[in-house]
């Protein structure tokens, strides 16, 4: 046995190592928190360190998913937006009124549309599509159906002088013919059978001046639905074939706007006729342009155009408008 003395002094020894010891772990510790600072990249002075980017925050992953949360579920089961989300295709009719809705909000003046296709009873149109307009010309296509038919119920053919009559009315709006073949008809009445017969809503007789007989943009395409000829309507189609033959032959000069577009195809003669008038102060000293075009299989796609705006801007912008709805509803139209 060591005498006690000695074993006093390894006592002694031993707690200063302990102690050296761990002020030297002590010190380490704080020394390498002086050298990787603060969490977040703090400082004393901040605009001396440059702002850190903050890390990407992980998402989930399936398996971290599956560990932490048992009710998560398998990967192969959650649901992926592909599966869950696809896009809806777009509404090819809500397109080409948006389109064409653009092209009427934006002209100098008023115009508005209307395209009703027939083969699905689906109709577009602008907000303004129920405002009416003078006819004009577009009327003449009444006149020429109504001149047919009565003929028709009559047992009758048209003589040699109606037919060309009818034919100048409609290839060369011819004014004096319409004025003709109007008071054959019996005149205002005429128009109000249009209404009547057509289902018109818009549309008011203007007495003893057919080509100022108000009608809207939709109820023009209306009129251009109704003189279609079919089994069981107006005109039956050995009846209304000489109409839409003169329609699709319409004079050049007369065949602006619609056919201008080429809805039917490159070069392809559609059934149309423009209603234009410039007029003076009395009514503002505008134009009044409106356009009424037909085709497609089975004269699908009637569309009607009706503008007023000042005069200074030409016949000719009318039928810009003309040209720019009918090339707005074309995506739709086309193929169809």
């Amino acid at each position: 046995m060591a005498p006690p003395a000695r074993s006093g002094r390894r006592s002694v020894r031993a707690a200063r190592a302990r102690r050296t010891v761990t002020l030297l772990a002590a010190f380490s510790v704080v020394v390498c928190m002086a050298v990787a600072g603060a969490p977040g990249g703090a400082s004393e002075e901040p605009a001396t360190v440059p702002e850190a980017a903050p890390a990407p925050r992980p998402g989930p992953t399936p398996s971290a998913s599956a560990a932490t949360d048992p009710l998560a579920a398998p990967a192969s089961l959650a649901p992926t937006p592909s599966a869950t989300s696809s896009p809806r295709p777009a509404d090819p009719y809500a397109t080409a009124k948006a389109a064409a809705q653009r092209v009427t909000a934006g002209a100098h003046g008023f115009a508005s549309f209307t395209l009703i296709d027939r083969a699905k009873a689906k109709r577009i149109g602008d907000a303004r599509a129920a405002t009416a307009m003078f006819s004009e010309s577009t009327v003449k296509v009444w006149l020429a159906a109504d001149l047919l038919a009565t003929r028709a119920r009559a047992g009758a053919e048209l003589t040699e002088y109606e037919m060309a009559r009818m034919a100048a009315m409609i290839r060369e709006s011819d004014d004096n013919a319409a004025e003709v073949i109007w008071r054959w008809l019996g005149a205002d009445r005429a128009i109000q059978d249009m209404i009547d017969r057509c289902r018109l809503q818009d549309t008011k007789v203007y007495p003893d001046w057919w080509s100022k007989t108000a009608i809207s943009a939709r109820d023009l395409a209306r009129l251009g639905d109704c003189i279609v000829p079919g089994k069981g309507r107006l005109l039956s189609p050995t009846v209304g074939a000489p109409l839409l033959a003169l329609m699709r032959s319409v004079d050049k000069s007369n065949a602006f706007g619609i056919q201008e577009a080429d809805p039917a195809g490159r070069g392809v003669r559609i059934a149309v006729k423009n209603g234009w008038t410039q007029h003076g102060a009395e009514e503002g000293t505008v134009w009044n342009v409106n356009c009424l075009g037909i085709w497609g299989r089975g004269n699908r796609w009637v569309l009607a155009v009706t503008t007023r705006y000042p005069a200074t801007n030409g016949l000719d912008y009318g039928a810009a408008l003309c040209r720019q709805v009918t090339r707005a509803v074309l995506p739709l139209t086309r193929g169809r």
